[in-house]
């Protein structure tokens, strides 16, 4: 359970980190001024769902579910937690969610035999 967890914020935080060249951590001021400002915050929001213990609702990965209530798909939108059209969510998103997400999730329906959503 404990390293599920871990997994998929591993996974989370290094995709960001990839795409984004996250080095370090900046003023408030240079994050708020960050035009994936949002898409971090949104992430680190989903990153602690995953990782709580007190959100023992289901695997973490149920989280990184294009259909999840609070899914991270949304992060790539402008506003936190509200659906967006396709045109409007960062392109660097959707493509790193296909690369590196869409696997971690299909291996995690795999090995916990939950088949496809």
């Amino acid at each position: 359970k404990f390293s599920a967890r871990v997994g998929s914020c591993y996974v989370i935080s290094c995709l960001w980190a990839m795409v984004l060249g996250v080095d370090g951590i900046a003023s408030i001021t240079e994050r708020k001024a960050c035009p994936y400002y949002q898409q971090m915050t949104c992430l680190l929001d989903v990153m602690e769902k995953a990782c709580s213990e007190d959100e023992d609702d289901g695997p973490p990965w149920r989280h990184l579910e294009r259909a999840s209530e609070e899914t991270a798909w949304l992060c790539c939108c402008p506003e936190p937690y509200k659906p967006c059209k396709q045109a409007e969510r960062a392109g660097a998103c959707d493509s790193a969610f296909q690369e590196f997400i869409v696997p971690v999730v299909a291996r995690g329906k795999s090995a916990t035999g939950s088949g496809n959503s």
